[in-house]
Order: structure tokens, then sequence, then C-alpha cells
């Protein structure tokens, strides 16, 4: 609401507490929600469209959304083709007249690039891959905002040619009333309650997470073992999330924030063969 954003698009972690919560999301939003591929029985999820157009003092401008299909989404709703998503918008908001189109791509690399191929694609904002990013593909701009947005990205389409600036937000101003709120909330549901400290910081770095023994992922797996009563705890890397490294009192929000999802903890009984086989 601060923000007053014009439109938004679906990423995956918008479902992380069920497609109830997200539709209604949509609805409270005072973006006007947008989506070529997101689909709930045959129509775009949550009341969205499929594009929008978003009137400037210098022309039109189009707005498409789509989410990569390989992204984690519930059941019940379809993720369809992003590339032919992108080119009926392309194609029905030419119609109309948009002086440029934007697609806002909550999707990977691959995805991305394949869709600043296509015809009629102006700019891309995109987000998904967790990295500050800036490259142009077939002459198309993409930029990536980074971890919770990391950087603001600005795009100016005044001229032939679409360009980007990049914001830093650590030196933009603090907005005093949302921050107050976010932090009573914060108390009210304890995740300001300490629960243990730590003697040496805890690097919470993805690059060093994928080579090998770390030890935020074995915090995880060992809370998963200790929770589970098992022997062994398992813990899909890529649920980590990266951040700011972790010192000092620790508090159930730091916790919690390692892994922010209410996925439920399986206990399973395996034969060595087949855990052996995993962990190969």
């Amino acid at each position: 609401d601060a923000v007053s954003p014009d439109v938004a698009t679906f990423g995956n972690h918008d479902f992380d507490h069920g497609r109830t919560a997200a539709r209604e999301v949509t609805w409270e939003s005072p973006a006007r929600y947008v989506t070529g591929n997101v689909m709930e029985g045959g129509q775009a999820f949550g009341d969205a469209a499929p594009w929008t157009i978003v009137d400037r003092s210098d022309g039109a401008l189009g707005v498409v959304g789509i989410t990569d299909p390989k992204s984690s989404i519930p059941e019940g709703l379809t993720v369809e083709d992003p590339v032919r998503a992108v080119r009926l918008a392309v194609s029905a908001l030419h119609d109309h007249g948009v002086r440029a189109v934007l697609v806002l791509a909550h999707a990977g690399d691959d995805v991305v690039r394949t869709l600043a191929r296509q015809q009629g694609v102006d700019a891309i904002a995109a987000g998904h891959v967790h990295r500050v990013g800036r490259e142009r593909v077939s002459g198309t701009p993409i930029v990536r905002p980074g971890v919770n947005g990391e950087v603001v990205w600005e795009l100016d389409f005044d001229g032939e040619r679409v360009t980007t600036d990049d914001h830093d937000v650590e030196r933009a101003e603090v907005n005093e009333s949302v921050a107050e709120v976010l932090q009573a909330e914060r108390y009210r549901v304890g995740l300001e309650d300490t629960i243990g400290y730590l003697d040496e910081p805890l690097e919470r770095d993805p690059n060093r997470r994928f080579s090998g023994v770390e030890r935020a992922g074995c915090l995880v797996a060992a809370a998963y073992r200790d929770g589970a009563s098992a022997d062994v705890g398992v813990v899909d890397t890529r649920a980590i999330r990266e951040g700011t490294r972790l010192k000092g009192t620790v508090s159930r929000a730091d916790a919690i924030g390692l892994v922010p999802f209410g996925a439920p903890l399986c206990r399973l009984a395996v034969t060595g063969q087949t855990l052996e086989r995993l962990l190969r």
C-alpha cells in the first residue's frame, strides 16, 4: 500500500500460504495483477488479467506477467507455456496501440532469455533468481533486483532504446510508518523472542552451501533430524535462504528465516542402500 505499484505478477512464494491467501492479496492490493500463464479452471488466477496497459504522458505501456512453469505452484493451478502467453499478449497489446511492452517474469534465466528474443518484447523485469543482474539479449534489457529487492531498477522507455538505472535500497529513506507496523507485528507473534546464542557467526552464503558441508545447512538438517526423532536429517539445499550472517543473540525470526516455509516435516523409513543412493 505504501509503494502503491500499478502492476504486479505472481511468484511461486506468493502461494506459500495457499491459494486462498494468494487470491485475497490480489483482491486487496493496489496493484493490478497480471498473468498470462498461471491458470485456475481455464481462467487467469485470482481475477488477474493476462495483460494490462499503463497510460503514460509519452504513450501507453503494455505489461504482461508470467511465472516459471518449473517453480513450485500448488495443485489445482496450471502454469502454461510462458512463450506462448507473451506472444499472445504482445499481439493484443500492439492491436491496442501501445508504444512498448514490458514483461514481468518471475522465472529462471533460460525462460527469461527466451522471452527476450521474442518479437515485440521491449524490456523484462525479472525475479525468481537470487542475484542482482542486468544484461541484454537480442537488444532487450533484462533486470533483476536481487534477494528481497536489493536494488530498485528504473527503466526509461522514452528513447528508441530502453535504458536502465539501478538504485541501492540501502541508501533510501525508511518509511517509518511501515517499519513501525512491521516491527509491532514481529513482537506480537513472537519473532523477536531470543531462542539461542551463536559463539561464532553463521554465514548464509549460497556459494558455500552448494559446494559441500556448511554450517547453515548442517544446522537445518540437524533440526529436522531432532524434530522427527530420526537417525538422519535431509534438507533440500535450495530451500535455505541466503542473507546477512547471523551472530550473537539468535531470535525466532532468525531461525525461521533460514527455511521460512510451512511445508510438513516428513519421517521416512528407508534401506541403507536407498540412503546411500540419496547421498551419492
